[in-house]
Formats: structure tokens, sequence, C-alpha cells
């Protein structure tokens, strides 16, 4: 169900023998009596969730409010929304609606990344991260970019149309065409139902989070650079358990599931990746990296140099050539499975996170090497492309916005910036506090965003 609800969801188009048909709707058809009929209220027994589009937060069985229990997202199509989703038995096209394929189609995948309801066995604790192996939910959920699908009941059929989706069908015709299509009617006796559609499934998860967060650190998946470690994370994770398994990338998937920290002010959100079988009711391989010895031994692997003539994933990652060539990701983290994750990986935020969930006490700042390395190849061409004069401040890179009078500080992804919070790691304070007594009006800016958003 995870591709028919990306692919085959209305306004969704495929391709077959030269010609794109346009998914418009849902239905159920089996053989009676020897013939294909429909069966009534394919859209029957919806499932209510809450999805946050912020923290990345799916809530089973959701109370009746209207700000995630989470990050505190408000009720909006980009925030937290409660909606009623419904695994549909089956798709459709409006048949007479066969576009010449030109070259070209439209396909866009409005489903959100694979989500996990709460679920909870053993945790256990061990360096700093903490590791569970429940038998949990997972759902991708598809709902239309937070708008839904508003179905129609087709008149004297048993089959769910919306509207949209056929006007998206009639306008790819020719208009000698389009004149001779009749519209769909609809039965007037029935009340149209707004849903999102979803691929739920139950199985195997492995779940891991970081035990000890450190001062200064904010690992809140609502902020786009703590989300973006936390899926690095995950895909590495995966990369280094599909090596050690010998199975297909396809076998596991990666999702990540926020949780409350109350050890810091305000008590945002964190989080922790969860990795799951693909299959139904699991294979077995997620329950088995969950042994908090096995899966030290994984991460330790991801940080271990390799023997001669043979380099280890830490080697090919922080060798010379591929740290000048890949600021972000490359074939290292991205692949054709995770394509919708591509704009949020990093290799360096995943190796952090690495280190991070082995030792409470690892160093989170520029001063490691391969963090040292971006910054020189980044900041001097950041500050000058923006008419910026560089400068140092602490230990900080910075460049000086004369009209504004201000200082723009390049910060580590997983610093908390937040001022609110007084949370401010060792190095972001002395620097902060350096370019306000010299008179500046310090700005703090990611070098996550520098290099993915240079000019914004």
């Amino acid at each position: 169900m995870d591709i028919p609800i990306r692919q085959f969801a209305p306004e969704g188009q495929s391709v077959k023998d030269d010609k794109i048909y346009t998914a418009v709707g849902v239905g159920e058809w089996g053989l009676e009596q020897g013939e294909v009929r429909s069966f009534p209220d394919p859209l029957a027994n919806p499932v209510q969730v809450g999805v946050c589009r912020r923290c990345q937060a799916l809530v089973e069985q959701p109370p009746q409010q209207t700000e995630c229990p989470y990050c505190r997202a408000t009720n909006t199509p980009d925030g937290y929304r409660i909606v009623d989703v419904n695994e549909p038995p089956g798709f459709c096209t409006w048949w007479k609606m066969d576009a010449d394929f030109s070259g070209n189609f439209g396909f866009t995948s409005r489903a959100l990344r694979s989500r996990m309801g709460s679920a909870r066995d053993a945790p256990q604790q061990r360096c700093n991260f903490i590791v569970d192996s429940p038998t949990g939910n997972i759902y991708l959920v598809n709902d239309r970019d937070g708008q839904d699908f508003l179905f129609r009941k087709l008149d004297n059929h048993d089959v769910w149309l919306t509207d949209e989706a056929f006007q998206k069908a009639l306008l790819d015709l020719p208009p000698d065409r389009r004149r001779n299509i009749t519209p769909p009617q609809f039965d007037a006796n029935e009340q149209p139902l707004r849903r999102a559609i979803a691929s739920i499934f139950r199985t195997d998860v492995l779940i891991a989070g970081i035990n000890s967060v450190p001062v200064g650190l904010s690992l809140n998946p609502a902020v786009p650079e703590a989300r973006a470690a936390w899926y690095s994370f995950g895909f590495m994770l995966r990369r280094a358990a599909t090596a050690h398994l010998d199975v297909a990338t396809s076998e596991l998937e990666v999702g990540i599931q926020p949780l409350q920290n109350l050890t810091i002010p305000f008590a945002p959100p964190t989080a922790q990746v969860f990795i799951c079988d693909t299959l139904e009711n699991g294979a077995g391989y997620s329950t088995y990296l969950a042994d908090p010895q096995r899966f030290e031994a994984l991460l330790r692997s991801l940080l271990s140099p390799g023997e001669a003539g043979r380099p280890s994933v830490f080697d090919l990652l922080t060798a010379h050539e591929h740290q000048t060539e890949c600021l972000t990701a490359c074939r290292c983290l991205r692949e054709f499975l995770n394509m919708s994750y591509h704009p949020l990986l990093d290799w360096r935020l995943g190796l952090d996170m690495v280190r991070l969930a082995l030792d409470a006490n690892a160093e989170i700042s520029f001063e490691y090497p391969y963090w040292r390395n971006l910054l020189n190849t980044v900041a001097q061409a950041y500050f000058r492309d923006l008419n910026m004069q560089p400068r140092q401040f602490g230990r900080l890179a910075a460049g000086i916005y004369q009209m504004q009078n201000q200082a723009v500080l390049l910060t580590h992804p997983l610093w908390d910036t937040d001022a609110r919070t007084g949370n401010f790691c060792q190095h972001l304070a002395e620097a902060y506090a350096e370019a306000e007594q010299a008179g500046f009006t310090p700005k703090l800016h990611s070098i996550f965003r520098a290099v993915r958003f240079p000019y914004e």
C-alpha cells in the first residue's frame, strides 16, 4: 500500500501503453456470480489520528485539542491536524480520459514520511542511548498536502471520486475530446467524505533515542536542523544495518517520533529514531538489532577506521576528497528510496548523532575536524558573496553587516539558538557576548542553512 497511496491516489498519474491515466477515486471490486462488481462503502471505518508536520508526530486516538501535544503547533495545514484516514481497498481512473503521453506527466507524492504510533516494550539503556523493540503500527499518510481528499459517491455506483482529480484529468485532454466527456453524476443522498488515505501495517520496530542531551544542544524535531540530524542518524543506521544483515535497503523503513524532554527549560520535544521491518508482522531484523550490545557494535562500526586496503564507512566519509566534494550528502546517504529526504540529509550531522549516542560528553562543535574543514570551505565565500566583512568572535566565524550593525554568527546546526531558553553552549555564549561588547547586534545563522540557502 505504500506505493499505491503515493502513485494511485486521486490526481496521481501513471503511464501505460503510451497513455497517461489520472487516478480519480477509490472503490472495491471483486467477482460475484462470475461478474465483476463494485462493493459498497470503500471508505467505511476510518481511523482518526493526529498528524503534525512540524515535529513529525503521529498521535493515535488523539484527544480533541487544537494543538500538537509535543511541539504545540496550532491547527493549520502546515501544523497539527486531526484527520480521518482510510486504507482504500482499490483505486480507479476515469477510463475514457486517457491522454496521449508526450514525454511529460505529473507525479506528485503528497504522502507524509513514515510515522509510528505510540509503542513501548522494555527500553534498555547503554552508553548514552536507549533502545526498545516493540511491535508498533506504522502509518504512511497521504493527506494531499494538508488539504485531504473530498470524496463524493457516484450515482448508482459504489465508487467515490474527487472532483478535483476529475478536472485535472480533463485538462490533459485536447479540446475536441474534452467536449465529448460526460462529467460524473454524484449521489445527492450521500454526504461528501473528507479523508486522508494511508498505508497502515503492524510490524517489528527498533526505537533508538539519546538518553542525555548535553547543555547547549537542541534535538527538537520541530527545528529543521535537528530534524535533519535525526533522519541522517536513521539512514546512517539503516545503511550499516543492511550491510551487517546482508539484506536489501528496501526491507527496512526509517522514521522519527517526537517525545517530551522535561530536562531543559521550556520543555521542548526531543525525538527518537525508529527502524522497522517492511514486512507485515516483521521479519525479526529490528528485534535482532535492538539488543543493546549489538546496537552499540553497530554504532561503533560507523566510527571505526578500516583495515589496510579495506576502508571503513568512517574512512570513506572523512576522506579529503569526500569532505571537499560533499558539503551535505551525496551517495553516502542519498538513494532512490529516500528521495523525499534528500534536502535534509547531512553525513556530518549523522556522525555527530552517532558520537552523541555513544558518549554524553561528545564534543558537538566546529572544533571537530570534519566541521572545521566545512567551515574553512564555506565561511569566507559565504560572507564575501553577501557583502559582509569576515570577522572572528570567540571561536566562531562571523560576518559584519554594516548597514544594520549586525554580526552574523555561523552556528553549529545542533546548537540551541533560542535566546529565551538561556541554553547557549560555551562557544556560542562567548561569541555572542563578545559581539555585543563590540557594539554589534548578534544574529545567529546555522551553517546548515548557509550551505543550503546561501542567499536567503
